[in-house]
């Protein structure tokens, strides 16, 4: 878990993760969602998700260079993960918290 904080950023394979523990892909994928509640690439898509949080509220970086710098693949993915989680749309985040932006 802390390899997948350190580098949330990098296109993790589930080959990539299990090398760090030297145990099956089965093994791997069984125990991190007995232990965490979820798959390893859904926790980090949300660990993800939560970072992008702090860039959208302290900077006023556009949502496609945050998107693409924490990770993931293409914004729309992004967005769609952003409201199935929060139930509302990026830019309504940051709208509504925009009195937040200092950068």
């Amino acid at each position: 878990m802390e390899a997948l904080k350190d580098d949330y950023q990098h296109a993790w394979s589930l080959d990539e993760m299990v090398a760090l523990l030297d145990i099956s892909k089965f093994q791997f994928a069984h125990l991190f969602k007995e232990k965490v509640g979820v798959s390893p690439y859904s926790w980090l898509q949300l660990y993800r998700l939560v970072r992008t949080q702090d860039l959208l509220l302290h900077t006023q970086r556009n949502i496609t260079d945050i998107a693409i710098s924490c990770g993931f693949s293409s914004v729309s993915v992004y967005n769609q993960l952003f409201k199935r989680l929060y139930g509302f749309p990026l830019s309504f985040f940051r709208i509504n918290n925009s009195n937040q932006i200092e950068d």
